[in-house]
């Protein structure tokens, strides 16, 4: 189905599977994205206690300002407009970010998930337990975690990197102008 948002604001939460058409203001409310046709035209955003849970296939068609973003387990997130997380940003999928993920909140990636990070696209303080993979785009705070990191285009880093394996391609360069650690290997 179609939901035009023509003002106002989410006093309940909501489970989308369809088409939101328009701005959505969730208050505090909880947007659940679910299936793998669920849209979103508008800008979202939230006050504290507002969450977003990716629980399909979701691509971004506008921006998301609120407290707590998660991708649950087995879903596919494309993030090709700006995220910020006031609270939480916890990746437990495949999340493809092309835009800036911002906000005060804490950035994980867990130990079963895949955060790429693609040309345009810019991270703060990132804690990695699962697989990073850089192909191109900005670091821009610390990553820390018992993760893999693996830089398949030419990077420089702009803050400190810790992981368990880091991993650079093959033509790929891997400039180091900040600290790193490599827990177990480095190739």
């Amino acid at each position: 189905g179609i939901l035009n948002m023509n003002g106002g604001a989410v006093t309940g939460d909501i489970a989308n599977a369809g088409a939101i058409n328009g701005a959505m203001a969730l208050g505090g409310a909880a947007l659940n994205l679910n299936g793998t046709a669920g849209s979103v035209t508008g800008a979202v955003t939230g006050g504290a206690g507002s969450v977003v849970n990716v629980n399909g296939t979701f691509t971004t068609g506008n921006t998301f300002a609120v407290d707590t973003y998660n991708i649950a387990s087995g879903a596919t997130f494309n993030a090709g407009h700006g995220i910020t997380a006031d609270t939480a940003f916890t990746n437990n999928g495949v999340t493809t970010l092309t835009a800036v993920l911002d906000g005060a909140g804490s950035k994980t990636n867990a130990a079963s998930a895949v955060l790429n990070l693609g040309v345009n696209g810019s991270v703060g303080a990132l804690t990695n337990n699962g697989i990073f993979n850089l192909n191109g785009g900005t670091v821009t705070g610390a990553v820390a975690g018992a993760g893999t990191v693996n830089v398949n285009s030419d990077y420089t880093t702009a803050a400190s990197f810790a992981a368990n394996t880091f991993n650079v391609a093959s033509g790929a360069t891997f400039n180091v102008g900040h600290g790193i650690t490599a827990n177990t290997a480095f190739t």
